[in-house]
């Protein structure tokens, strides 16, 4: 190779080689050791929570609208009239009747029996009330039957409240059918421990008591002191409130109007419960229901939609508190007033009934 070709050679060389300003010292060069940088999440955790929550809640929704069901009613029926000439197999002193008339049901009307039972009394029956729920109007009545109520046949005279104790719900069912010529679909019992664990539960009700309640018998086991006032009633002076008659003009009558207006005092304070599912412990303890699992969810979604102003609450009205009958004390029902409340609040049929239709004693 000649001397201008070497040269030439080693000046491309140099052309190749970086200037030495612009290499990087061997101390300045970055350390290997150097911590990788953290990846953030696509989805942070508390993401992740959010979304399970979302779809344990929709499947429990989905759930909760599967199983719950509206109940199963028979839109025509037979309602048997007061002419009775046959005794049924279960109770002989219950009587069907020769004379029916045929009636079509209203779809979504419902009617229900609820009634209170003291276990330790004998089972007395001290309240009975009758219900029916619109559900397509969103309205509901309750009406008191007083526990004196006459109960008049051939074969037997007694009262109201003697119809548990003798044959248990299925003869209160049966003698409030004849007595007020409509069918009981549903009952709900409540004995009296639970619904002074109920009234526990919601806190006690704030309630202003009518009058001074003082009474004692000890036959029953029964010790009831209350004064009247402003006041925060828990359990067992709740129990006091709704069985004390003794200081009622009235007596029965007059408990059955502050019961009335207690029992929607502690509805409204009882929605207002922060966590309502510590009742449901209570209630599948003390109440005894033909309603199923899935007819009380739907019934419970129902429920959501009512207000509780529009809930009709009444006493069945009466023609004598203290008709004696045999030696015995009775409460006889007006019967045209019976009629006007049963036909405007209670009626589940397209058409009204008639007197002929009930068994409402007439002196």
């Amino acid at each position: 190779m000649s001397n201008e070709q070497n040269q030439t050679y080693y000046e491309d060389d140099r052309r190749r080689e970086p200037p030495q300003s612009r290499r990087t010292p061997p101390t300045a060069r970055p350390s290997t050791h150097r911590k990788k940088r953290r990846r953030r999440p696509l989805f942070p955790l508390w993401y992740k929570i959010i979304f399970i929550i979302a779809i344990i809640i929709v499947v429990a929704f989905v759930i909760y609208k599967i199983a719950s069901k509206p109940p199963k009613i028979d839109p025509g029926t037979s309602v048997v009239a007061t002419d009775t000439t046959e005794s049924t197999e279960l109770y002989p002193q219950i009587h069907d009747s020769g004379l029916q008339k045929d009636m079509v049901r209203r779809e979504g009307v419902y009617t229900f029996l609820i009634f209170g039972v003291d276990e330790s009394g004998g089972n007395n029956t001290d309240t009975i009330m009758v219900g029916c729920y619109d559900v397509k109007n969103q309205s509901m009545a309750l009406v008191s039957v007083p526990r004196d109520t006459m109960l008049h046949t051939s074969e037997y005279t007694r009262k109201i409240n003697s119809s548990y104790p003798l044959g248990g719900t299925e003869m209160l069912e049966d003698s409030l059918e004849q007595l007020l010529g409509i069918p009981i679909d549903f009952y709900i019992k409540i004995d009296l421990d639970g619904f002074m664990e109920l009234v526990d539960a919601i806190g006690g009700v704030w309630y202003d008591v009518p009058i001074d309640m003082h009474y004692w018998d000890p036959t029953a086991d029964l010790h009831i002191d209350l004064d009247a006032g402003y006041q925060l009633l828990n359990g067992e002076h709740a129990m006091w409130l709704v069985r004390f008659r003794s200081g009622y003009a009235t007596q029965d009558l007059g408990r059955l109007e502050t019961q009335h207006d207690f029992f929607q005092v502690m509805l409204r304070q009882a929605l207002k419960v922060s966590n309502i599912r510590t009742l449901i412990p209570i209630l599948e303890e003390n109440v005894e229901t033909n309603l199923s699992l899935s007819n009380l969810l739907w019934f419970g979604d129902q429920f959501l939609h009512m207000d509780t102003d529009t809930i009709y609450m009444e006493t069945l009205p009466y023609a004598n508190a203290s008709y004696m009958y045999n030696g015995r004390s009775y409460l006889t029902l007006d019967p045209e007033g019976t009629l006007e409340i049963i036909n405007e609040h209670l009626n589940p049929y397209t058409e009204d009934l008639t007197l002929d239709q009930m068994n409402i004693y007439q002196p």
